[in-house]
């Protein structure tokens, strides 16, 4: 569903385009992620591309609810790579917009992979 902001900024749309641009059949995260770091351009590109789209996303949230930390979760959050350009998009992002309010710090979730895991336990335990 496209009314869904991972239908756009997420990482099937992320791994979808990354396998079109490198020509592969299918591409994981951890196989993107290793050709960013190995220094693939097309590859560094493609997460270039991404990052800032969800900045984007993440720069609108921010002027909207004001938070003070944004926490990315899932399995791409384990990737330190991946982190610390995610951060440093964020910080770019705000740097061209001079803005006078505090902005969120981009932070990989306590439970990175299994944040959505622990989240499902605690509703259904909260229900029972």
């Amino acid at each position: 569903m496209d009314a869904f902001l991972g239908s756009h900024v997420g990482m099937r749309p992320l791994l979808a385009h990354a396998a079109d641009v490198l020509g592969e059949p299918e591409i994981t995260g951890e196989r993107l992620m290793q050709l960013v770091r190995a220094g693939d351009g097309r590859a560094n590109s493609v997460l270039n591309d991404a990052l800032e789209e969800l900045t984007d996303a993440l720069f609108g949230l921010q002027m909207a609810f004001d938070p003070q930390v944004i926490a990315n979760g899932g399995g791409i959050s384990a990737d330190e790579t991946y982190v610390a350009r995610l951060s440093q998009k964020y910080e770019e992002l705000f740097a061209a917009f001079p803005l006078p309010v505090q902005h969120a710090r981009v932070v990989p979730c306590v439970h990175r992979n299994d944040a959505n895991l622990r989240g499902a336990l605690a509703v259904f335990h909260k229900r029972v």
